[in-house]
């Protein structure tokens, strides 16, 4: 049986994104580790409506347009870079310029 009485706050699941197409330094006050370099990697979902019109938002966490971020990370020089796109796939690109989705969705 579950003790915890407190409920998940989704309030920000379907919160859309912007993309980044161009690399923005990350700043924050901590040393990264001298050792950690390379590139991070996520993909998911970044926008559930078209244009910022709540009539065509989504039904589904998973029907969110795809979105793909990326962290340049170099411990040697303290330095994160992030960048990040929209997948413009055939769907997103036909339902921006129809003004809605055009294919089907998940059900709750």
């Amino acid at each position: 049986m579950d003790t915890n009485n407190e409920k998940w706050n989704n309030s920000g699941l379907f919160n859309s994104t912007e993309e980044y197409n161009k690399e923005v330094k990350l700043t924050f006050d901590k040393q990264l580790p001298l050792w950690l370099k390379g590139c991070l990697y996520r993909n998911g979902p970044g926008q559930f409506e078209l244009n910022n019109d709540p009539k065509t938002s989504v039904n589904h966490p998973f029907d969110g347009f795809a979105y793909i971020q990326k962290y340049k990370i170099d411990g040697q020089s303290n330095t994160i870079y992030f960048q990040s796109s929209f997948i413009k796939s055939h769907t997103y690109k036909e339902s921006l310029k129809h003004g809605h989705l055009t294919t089907r969705q998940f059900r709750f």
